[in-house]
């Protein structure tokens, strides 16, 4: 048996094999020889698309198989494929179950490549759409302290009590944005008048 090769589905190809008979010489397949396709582990015989030239060119013994490798004939892509002798005899005696090739659809090496690459775009991203590490840092910035959005209370809000100008008066605590004007976020305070007084944070 040979391995053909490695196709594109809707191929066509052609091959030869050789019957001999018990003495060795090439004899002819006889009994209307049929072969078919089994596709992986199916059971399945697959006939559409195969014909069979019995003594291809007058050799005795010499047979052409052409496989038309097509999804309409039962072919799918990355699979392999066995051609056996499903009916025929060879000097009287039966040859069904010989195996006298096999390929493969899409299934070794660059062709199986290209089947999982064919639906890329023809194009790779422009330069200008890929995030540059200052817009990266800006977005995670606007992101929410516990993920799943950019709403909420965002981390750039959580940093800015910690650098910002703050202030609490009647009972609320405001914390501002970068310009110390801005309100960013506020809080309701609690107040104990044992307490050292802190009536605000204002950072140089």
């Amino acid at each position: 048996m040979a391995y053909l090769g490695d196709f594109t589905l809707g191929d066509t190809l052609d091959f030869r094999f050789t019957t001999v008979g018990t003495t060795g010489a090439p004899t002819t397949l006889a009994g209307t020889p049929v072969v078919s396709a089994y596709v992986g582990n199916s059971t399945t015989q697959i006939t559409a698309g195969i014909t069979l030239s019995v003594d291809f060119d007058g050799v005795t013994g010499l047979h052409n198989v052409r496989v038309v490798a097509s999804g309409a004939n039962g072919y799918a892509a990355q699979t392999n494929v066995d051609l056996v002798i499903t009916t025929g005899t060879v000097g009287g005696t039966s040859v069904v179950g010989y195996v006298v090739g096999s390929f493969s659809i899409e299934n070794r090496s660059t062709q199986a490549i290209k089947a999982k690459t064919d639906n890329l775009p023809a194009a790779p991203a422009a330069t200008g759409d890929i995030p540059t590490a200052v817009q990266n840092a800006d977005a995670l910035l606007g992101r929410n302290v516990s993920g799943g959005s950019s709403t909420g209370r965002t981390v750039k809000q959580a940093l800015h009590v910690l650098r910002n100008k703050s202030a609490v008066a009647a009972g609320t605590l405001t914390v501002y944005d970068t310009d110390d004007a801005t309100s960013s976020w506020t809080a309701t305070v609690s107040s104990d008048a044992a307490a050292d007084p802190i009536t605000g944070i204002d950072p140089a």
